[in-house]
C-alpha cells in the first residue's frame, strides 16, 4: 500500500537531536533538517528548506545516539502542518 502523504528527505542535521522522556514510557526526539533545493543552473544561488523532524520510540533513541549537528541524514515519513 502506498501512502499519499509520503516524503523522503536527505539533508544535514542543523542541531543535535533533543530527546524527551515521558512518564508513560514514550520517547521523543526532534531536530531540524536542512535540505538544499536542486539548482536550475550550476551558478544559481543555493536555496535551503528547513524541516522539523520528530521521531518516537526506538527511532528517537537511535537518532539521539548517532545523529550529530552536520550529519547527513535520510528520512522517510509524512508531512504534518
Amino acid at each position: 500500500m502506498i501512502d499519499i502523504n509520503t516524503v523522503m528527505l536527505v539533508g544535514r542535521a542543523g542541531q543535535n537531536p533533543e530527546i524527551k522522556y515521558y512518564e508513560n514510557g514514550k520517547t521523543k526526539a526532534y531536530f531540524n533538517l536542512a535540505v538544499d533545493r536542486p539548482r536550475s543552473t550550476p551558478d544559481a544561488e543555493i536555496q535551503t528548506d528547513w524541516f522539523r523532524i520528530e521521531l518516537w520510540g526506538r527511532q528517537a533513541e537511535v537518532a539521539n545516539e548517532y545523529i550529530k549537528k552536520g550529519s547527513l541524514v535520510g528520512v522517510r515519513g509524512r508531512l504534518e502542518f
